[in-house]
């Protein structure tokens, strides 16, 4: 499965003058004088990225708790390595009840979000409810944890819009085009914000084109599709 998010590179915090994030080597905590392992959450973790993200951080060693819209079959969570799930929005009152059932998170891994541009044009408040409205939430469930719990936020490309130099650098300027690239610029903007003004050690991924074992959508499905009629 090709989309599957890796532990976050080290240098890739350090650039934003953050702290590493959690990974396989780092997945035990003492609790009560016993190594257990540490606790993330996964917010959108029923959709095609939080879900295979959950089954990546699992099998690295890590807890792993979800949280999203329900389309489980009774405990099917367990098979994508949730060990808890809450079913709902991502807003700070969920995420502290997802704390009090599950325990403290080291780090949440926001996947929850917007996932299509054609929809943000055609409904782009449900967009930005989704993409930006939620990223303020599990950043004020991070604040008021900082420095001790840590965000990962995927973005995409489409922050750069339609970009005149190829092939695209991280260090060109964004210039969105839809409102589904705005509200992840904006979501972005967000986590910088919370790094550099309460200490929230915040690491940002920009995907492009996700594919793989259960994805019906996006550019790679639509090419196979009309490849093979």
């Amino acid at each position: 499965m090709a989309s599957a998010l890796p532990a976050p590179d080290p240098g890739l915090a350090a650039a934003s003058g953050q702290q590493a994030l959690p990974h396989a080597g780092q997945a035990l905590h003492l609790r009560g004088g016993q190594a257990v392992s540490a606790l993330v959450f996964v917010t959108g973790a029923s959709g095609f990225l939080g879900r295979h993200v959950a089954r990546q951080l699992a099998a690295q060693g890590l807890r792993v708790a979800g949280t999203g819209f329900d389309c489980w079959f009774g405990q099917d969570h367990r098979d994508w390595g949730l060990e808890h799930w809450q079913d709902g929005l991502v807003s700070l009152e969920s995420l502290e009840r997802l704390a009090r059932d599950a325990g403290e998170p080291s780090a949440v891994y926001h996947c929850a979000g917007g996932g299509d541009v054609g929809y943000s044009l055609s409904h782009p408040r449900e967009d930005f409810q989704a993409t930006v409205v939620s990223t303020v939430e599990v950043l004020e469930f991070a604040r008021l944890r900082s420095p001790g719990m840590r965000v990962v936020y995927p973005s995409s490309a489409a922050v750069y819009g339609a970009a005149k130099t190829l092939p695209l650098r991280e260090d060109l300027p964004p210039n969105p085009i839809s409102p589904y690239g705005l509200h992840k610029r904006m979501a972005e903007d967000l986590c910088r914000n919370a790094g550099a003004r309460y200490g929230v050690p915040v690491a940002l991924v920009r995907y492009f084109s996700l594919y793989g074992n259960g994805l019906r959508k996006q550019l790679i499905w639509d090419a196979c599709t009309k490849a093979r009629a």
